[in-house]
C-alpha cells in the first residue's frame, strides 16, 4: 500500500504543472458543478482508491504467480462494464477475446496447480 500511495502523491505532482496548459480552456464555474465533481471524486476514490486497495488485498491473498494471471481480466471486465452501464455494443470480437483470455488463464493456471 505504500508504495501505490508513493506512486499516487509522485504522479500527481509531476502531472500538476500540466495543469497550466490546460487552465486556459476550462471555466471554473464549469468545474464546480456537481456532475464534475461527482465524477473526479469517483475517478479518485472508487477507480483509483478502491481499486488499488482491491488489487493489493488480492496479491496479499493469493500467490504472486496466480494474481498476476488476473490483469488480464481487465479489459474483460472494463467491457462487461461499459456494456451494462454505457449500453456500450459487444461485438463478436469481443466474445472471441473474452475466451482467448479466459482460456489462457484457466490454462496457465492448470499448469501452475498441476506443478505443484
Amino acid at each position: 500500500m505504500q508504495i501505490t500511495t508513493w506512486g499516487i502523491v509522485i504522479a500527481t505532482v509531476l502531472t500538476f504543472p500540466c495543469i497550466f496548459f490546460e487552465l486556459s480552456d476550462w471555466s471554473t464555474g464549469d468545474l464546480v458543478k456537481l456532475p464534475i465533481l461527482l465524477s473526479v471524486l469517483y475517478i479518485g476514490i472508487i477507480s483509483t482508491a478502491l481499486a488499488f486497495f482491491s488489487w493489493n488485498k488480492g496479491l496479499a491473498l493469493v500467490p504472486s504467480h496466480q494474481a498476476g494471471l488476473f490483469f488480464f481480466f481487465q479489459p474483460v471486465v472494463g467491457t462487461l462494464l461499459g456494456w451494462f452501464f454505457l449500453h456500450e455494443h459487444l461485438s463478436q470480437s469481443f466474445f472471441i477475446g473474452s475466451l482467448l483470455i479466459l482460456a489462457g488463464v484457466y490454462y496457465n493456471m492448470k499448469q501452475n496447480s498441476a506443478s505443484n
